[in-house]
């Protein structure tokens, strides 16, 4: 589910956004709670996707895409860690940290991970109950150390995973090995994924390349 403010900030003119959002949020929440009721929680679990969130907290598009409130950090904790409430403890729950993905681009290249690792750091303390998982993109070109180093701040609890979108289709095992050795330097518990899921698999056939990756790569690191 994208957080409210990322469909918001889309649909609305920015000067509604404020107006509009306790709305969307209140319905989005009897939504989950709808989905919580109807499925098994030992079945279910629900992702939170974030664009808007982490361009903020990036900062560097600031005069272009300036957020519609002060105090960013504590406004964007607050928001996520409303809705987090909202699910059940024992329903699995994942936040992926999104810079985009218009046309199979991001919005924003990350610089590193820091940003991103700073907001998982801000989310964890105050979501008042377990979270599952943390995915975080990394883009094709970047296979550095510098890239990954913010890893080692990462202080999400004993149980929460971390998962990686480091495999590519453009450059398949070798790419995500690369990747894989540089993360393994900072942080050395994690799974794989690509950046957005499956989200730029655009056709039945991508889909198919994606996952024989996935078994790929799963069985030559196993």
């Amino acid at each position: 589910m994208p957080t409210p403010i990322n469909v918001i900030g889309t649909q609305c003119a920015k000067d509604a956004v404020l107006a509009v959002e306790p709305a969307y949020e209140t319905a989005m929440l009897r939504e989950i709670d709808k989905l919580c009721q109807a499925i098994s929680h030992q079945d279910l679990a629900i992702q939170f996707d974030m664009v808007r969130e982490i361009i903020w907290w990036d900062g560097r598009l600031a005069a272009q895409q300036p957020a519609p409130f002060e105090d960013v950090e504590a406004q964007v904790v607050a928001r996520l860690c409303r809705i987090t409430r909202a699910v059940p403890p024992d329903v699995e729950l994942g936040f992926h940290i999104c810079y985009g993905d218009w046309g199979g681009r991001h919005h924003i290249q990350p610089a590193d991970m820091a940003a991103m690792v700073e907001l998982a750091n801000a989310i964890v303390p105050h979501a008042a109950r377990p979270i599952t998982y943390f995915h975080m993109p990394v883009p094709v070109d970047r296979d550095d150390e510098a890239y990954f180093s913010p890893l080692r701040e990462l202080r999400s609890a004993h149980q929460t995973e971390l998962y990686l979108g480091l495999i590519h289709l453009a450059d398949g095992i070798e790419g995500a090995h690369r990747r894989m050795v540089s993360a393994r330097k900072f942080r050395d518990n994690f799974g794989v994924a690509t950046e957005c899921g499956l989200g730029r698999a655009k056709t039945p056939a991508t889909v198919k390349a994606i996952i024989d990756l996935y078994a790929a790569i799963c069985t030559a690191t196993a």
